[in-house]
């Protein structure tokens, strides 16, 4: 970020790529967001919400496992892990 800071870029969004908003995103992630902040003062930084939330992850993930499996020659059977797909036959 230092080196976009020092081409000008003075708003940055991050997108963690965590399944969810454990201990690294609600202690560290803030800490790390503020000593930024400090040391780079015009900068706009938004910390997004985890990739995990996205409800569109679930089904991404679904689609890699399902696609890796038919290359392998082998069949999903067990859908309980993909909240999109709880309940379906």
């Amino acid at each position: 970020m230092t080196d976009a800071y020092a081409r000008g870029v003075r708003r940055i969004s991050v997108l963690p790529l965590f399944l969810t908003a454990g201990k690294h995103l609600r202690v560290d992630g803030p800490a790390i967001a503020e000593r930024l902040r400090l040391t780079l003062p015009l900068l706009d930084l938004t910390i997004l919400p985890p990739i995990g939330q996205d409800r569109r992850f679930a089904g991404f993930v679904r689609q890699v496992v399902e696609e890796t499996a038919f290359a392998s020659g082998r069949q999903v059977v067990e859908e309980t892990a993909f909240a999109s797909g709880a309940g379906r036959a």
